[in-house]
């Protein structure tokens, strides 16, 4: 523990003051009793945290001290063990698609030829109704790490294109991002006639990403403005409070009645954002689109700690909205 600690101090003590480091010492107070994280208190909580996880410390994070109805885990490896699960679906290998090797990869784990663009947009049928039996309650697209979230309107003919250089390439051959980007926008109108057709929401990563390399050029959740027209029956999720566009994403949800604003993570990143924007929201959107607390972290002990500090931001919005007269005391309370 102390040798894996030494790698990771210098870090932490550089980061002290962010609300990531916040969030994780809050979790350590107050569930394992441990108020400082340090070469001194490392191996108790360690230890702690060994003994914990040996009984239904899971459920009685999320469940008993959390009170969360219920989970949409990004992936369907947990969703299996615990009833109040669901889960989002990623399509990357056809939304982010740049190489022969996994056009081949998809058809040997289907275990069916995949020669064409017909064959390959069938393949991703198969999977998205594969993933509605398993309990699949939305669809997240985090194309944003990879390439732009513009997705233009694009022909069979020059999607097909696109797939036959790669169907004929070599094992090893990879396109360019501008040479691939047709195919790719053709995939995801795809995916959108399925999530319309079975109506299944979409989420989408929008703002700040995690690591590198971030362009955050690419995720600005206004390149997404032309599906929202061309899919009125779909309903967006934009996640993150698509920091940092806040005003950005004030003006989309409030003129496209099938957007939605998430604010997971958005605790994590800054607080103070959450705050402001959270406030300008209640103000410019109806509360009904407002998503306000998502943990998106990776372990409960940091759910927890995104919760506490979700839960003193919106509670300090509202007062101040009852405070200043905005709303009335039943009208916070209904909002929150």
């Amino acid at each position: 523990v102390l040798e894996k600690w030494k790698i990771i101090e210098p870090y932490w003590n550089k980061s002290f003051n962010t609300a990531s480091n916040r969030i994780l010492l809050l979790a350590v107070k107050d569930l394992y009793g441990i108020n400082e994280l340090n070469g001194s208190t490392v191996e108790s909580l360690s230890a702690k945290i060994k003994t914990a996880y040996s009984g239904e410390w899971f459920n009685h994070v999320l469940k008993d001290l959390c009170r969360i109805d219920y989970v949409i885990e990004d992936g369907d490896d947990v969703g299996a063990k615990y009833d109040y699960f669901r889960y989002a679906k990623r399509f990357s290998s056809w939304l982010t698609l740049n190489t022969k090797y996994r056009i081949d990869s998809l058809a040997v784990m289907q275990v069916e030829p995949i020669y064409t663009l017909e064959d390959y947009v069938k393949s991703m049928r198969i999977v998205f109704e594969d993933a509605l039996k398993k309990g699949m309650v939305v669809v997240k697209v985090s194309a944003a790490y990879k390439r732009t979230i513009r997705f233009e309107k694009v022909t069979t003919e020059n999607a097909r294109k696109v797939f036959r250089t790669l169907i004929n390439g070599n094992e090893d051959m990879v396109l360019p991002a501008k040479d691939t980007k047709p195919l790719q926008d053709y995939m995801m109108f795809q995916l959108l006639e399925l999530a319309k057709q079975y109506k299944i929401p979409v989420a989408f990563h929008t703002g700040i990403q995690a690591g590198g390399p971030n362009v955050i050029g690419n995720s600005d959740p206004t390149l997404l403005t032309n599906l929202f027209y061309e899919y009125p029956d779909v309903n967006f999720v934009l996640f993150h409070g698509s920091y940092p566009f806040g005003g950005e994403l004030t003006t989309l949800v409030r003129n496209f009645k099938n957007v939605y604003i998430d604010m997971n993570w958005t605790y994590a990143i800054s607080p103070a954002y959450a705050r402001r924007y959270l406030n300008e929201w209640l103000e410019a959107v109806p509360a009904s689109k407002i998503m306000a607390f998502g943990g998106d972290q990776r372990c409960v002990e940091n759910t927890y700690g995104n919760l506490l500090i979700a839960k003193q931001v919106i509670s300090d919005v509202l007062i101040e909205k009852v405070k200043t007269g905005y709303l009335s005391e039943s009208e916070a309370i209904k909002i929150a």
